[in-house]
């Protein structure tokens, strides 16, 4: 009976406990994004006509990658490298 009262305590703990380890997002990731996202954003008030619209979609691409990390869904580190990657161009205008 003891066997069985410590193995469920130990179910129940990791229960609890794992939707609190999982909803933790990588702040690197998240930090590099919100970066990138405040450097196009300046660029877009320096530009007018497609150059703004562009960098404005950009911005608006990221911002769909910080939403799915905090939401906690899945999100491809090759994206997130080739967002950071495009931002980085983006900015050489």
């Amino acid at each position: 009976m003891t066997l069985g009262k410590t193995v469920l305590t130990m179910i129940i703990a990791l229960a609890t406990a794992a939707p609190l380890l999982a909803a933790q997002p990588p702040s690197r990731n998240t930090q590099a994004l919100a970066d990138a996202q405040t450097d196009l954003s300046r660029l877009a008030t320096q530009t007018k006509g497609t150059p703004q619209h562009l960098l404005l979609q950009e911005q608006q691409r990221i911002q769909g990658l910080i939403d799915d990390i905090q939401a906690g869904r899945s999100v491809d580190p090759a994206t997130i490298d080739r967002t950071l990657n495009d931002a980085a161009h983006e900015g050489a205008w």
